[in-house]
C-alpha cells in the first residue's frame, strides 16, 4: 500500500471544508455514487446520520456556513481505492471554536479522476478523563 500524493491529501481537504463551507456543488461535482459502491456521509450530530449524496446535499446545503482551520489530510492507496485520515479544527456558524474534529474519508478512482464515496465527521469529545496527561 502507498501513501496518498500531495493532490490526493489536497482533495481530501478541500472536500471536507466544502463540507464546512456547505459548497453543495463541489460536495456533488467530487462525489462518486453508482451501482459499484454508494455514497455515505455521516456526521455524528442529532438527527440522520446515514446519507446518501442527494441527502447530504439537502441537508447540509442550507445550514449556515462553518469555517473549517489547519486541515491535514494523509491517506494511504491500492489501486483504484484510497482511505484518509483528516484532522482539522472550526469555527462553528456562531462563532464558537470547534477544536480537533477528526474525519475519515474514502476515495475512488473511477475514469482516472478520485472522487469521494464516504466521509465521517466527529466532533471533538473531552476524553481527558479517560486519557489523563503523565
Amino acid at each position: 500500500m502507498a501513501a496518498t500524493t500531495k493532490e490526493m491529501n489536497q482533495l481530501c481537504s478541500d472536500y471536507m471544508r466544502w463540507c464546512a463551507e456547505r459548497n453543495a456543488e463541489m460536495i456533488a461535482k467530487y462525489a462518486i455514487e453508482d451501482d459499484e459502491a454508494g455514497y455515505i456521509g455521516i456526521h455524528t450530530t442529532p438527527g440522520p446520520w446515514d446519507m446518501n449524496l442527494q441527502e447530504a446535499i439537502d441537508r447540509i446545503g442550507p445550514l449556515a456556513k462553518a469555517q473549517s482551520l489547519n486541515i491535514n489530510s494523509q491517506g494511504w492507496y491500492i489501486g483504484d481505492v484510497a482511505w484518509f485520515v483528516t484532522l482539522f479544527n472550526a469555527v462553528l456558524p456562531d462563532g464558537v471554536p470547534a477544536p480537533d474534529i477528526r474525519g475519515t474519508v474514502v476515495m475512488r478512482r473511477v475514469d482516472d479522476e478520485w472522487k469521494i464515496a464516504h466521509w465521517h465527521v466527529s466532533e471533538a469529545v473531552d476524553r481527558s478523563a479517560h486519557f489523563p496527561k503523565k
